[in-house]
């Protein structure tokens, strides 16, 4: 094989995605992350989404990833049991995260119901070839204080990744600090769950100490620069987080 026009390299992750969302692509364009959830996508997920939704458009998204030189991905989302199942099918190498909230989504009624969900998940795909499990509560707004600690108790006991989106707004972050009285990064460590194991997506609103506490506590933060445009979201300080000694990785 002559390879003097290619370049030599390992494949891609993909550390944080919502891979079925594909079919809503192109759908509540121009929006900010609040509106474009509460006014459209969680409506739209309650209506249209079910296992078969997430296996056959999790399968576009792999599709999509493996032609981009992607070949494991690291999921949070509903009925991740087909993401499972979509990724063996065309084997591809997966981390799946059944998201967890605190109302009810199209796969749980609650957060205790989603954290079985995760457990389960976790006994079937323990010596799995293609496929890890991860514990992923949504957000520090949507995942109550109990919640998010029983969610690292759970990550603990299973010595697994705790995947979470963090800090993604100045909507989040001020209200954190309104009802906290301090940042997003700031909460998670009081509450004892940044090390080593947590994969955060997002983090644009960061201040120097956050950064200075996520180095410290050696989490890894996803950079998503298309989602944080499309929302509009803003820019994250990837240079100084990388600067710092923070493992930042890549996620659509």
């Amino acid at each position: 094989i002559d390879g003097s026009s290619y370049i030599a390299m390992p494949a891609l992750v993909n550390a944080h995605t919502h891979a079925a969302m594909v079919a809503f692509r192109g759908r509540a364009e121009d929006l900010p992350l609040q509106d474009w959830l509460e006014r459209h996508i969680w409506p739209a997920e309650k209506k249209e989404i079910n296992p078969r939704f997430i296996f056959e458009n999790t399968k576009k998204a792999i599709r999509e990833m493996q032609k981009n030189g992607i070949r494991i991905f690291s999921d949070m989302y509903f009925f991740e049991e087909e993401v499972a199942r979509a990724a063996k099918t065309m084997k591809m190498h997966v981390v799946i995260g059944e998201g967890i909230l605190d109302f009810p989504t199209p796969s749980a009624k609650n957060a205790g119901e989603a954290l079985k969900i995760t457990e389960r998940l976790i006994k079937k795909y323990k010596n799995d070839p293609y496929v890890k499990v991860a514990i992923a509560p949504h957000s520090i707004y949507t995942v109550s204080r109990e919640n998010l600690i029983e969610a690292k108790r759970l990550a603990k006991k299973y010595n697994t990744l705790f995947h979470i989106h963090l800090s993604e707004t100045k909507f989040e972050f001020d209200q954190c600090r309104k009802k906290n009285k301090c940042t997003p990064v700031e909460y998670l460590d009081k509450l004892g769950l940044l090390d080593e194991k947590a994969v955060l997506a997002h983090c644009v609103w960061l201040t120097e100490k956050d950064i200075e506490i996520l180095a410290k506590r050696k989490a890894n933060v996803v950079h998503c620069p298309l989602s944080n445009l499309k929302l509009g979201s803003g820019i994250a300080p990837v240079p100084k987080m990388i600067i710092a000694g923070v493992n930042v990785c890549l996620g659509t």
